[in-house]
């Protein structure tokens, strides 16, 4: 997925790779906002990209949705090299 932002960089970003597992876990924005202790916004905006999230809020994210880290770099990175390959 692209980045929508007005610079228009065209790769995924981490706030796409939490998005898409956290759909294909089949959690909806207010559960996972719920473990976070934060309102349904704050995901809302993380994965709109109005807001971006720094690295120990990525840690946090991924610890709620029960991925290991190592492993949702390992996602975001096949998707960015998916992304290469087209």
């Amino acid at each position: 997925m692209a980045v929508r932002s007005k610079h228009q960089i065209t790769h995924t970003t981490p706030e796409d790779v939490l998005r898409n597992i956290r759909v294909a876990r089949g959690i909806k924005q207010a559960d996972l906002a719920a473990q976070l202790s934060k309102p349904q916004s704050f995901v809302s905006k993380y994965e709109s990209l109005e807001r971006r999230l720094g690295f120990e809020e990525v840690e946090i994210v991924c610890q709620a949705l029960n991925i290991e880290l190592i492993d949702f770099i390992a996602q975001l990175e096949k998707a960015r090299t998916q992304e290469q390959n087209q």
